[in-house]
């Protein structure tokens, strides 16, 4: 019973990482685009200050 619930603790936790690494990996790939598209008007949602 208590293997159970430890292996449903650790499936949520995996989840969850995968989620906040997606979110990283995606911010990173916006600013690798917006640096690359700076030249052509920028890059939606980032203003060039």
């Amino acid at each position: 019973m208590i293997m159970k619930e430890l292996t449903s603790q650790v499936k949520g936790a995996v989840e969850q990482l995968k989620k906040v690494n997606a979110k990283i990996l995606g911010s990173v790939m916006n600013r690798v685009n917006a640096k690359k598209s700076a030249g052509y008007g920028g890059y939606y949602g980032v203003d060039d200050k």
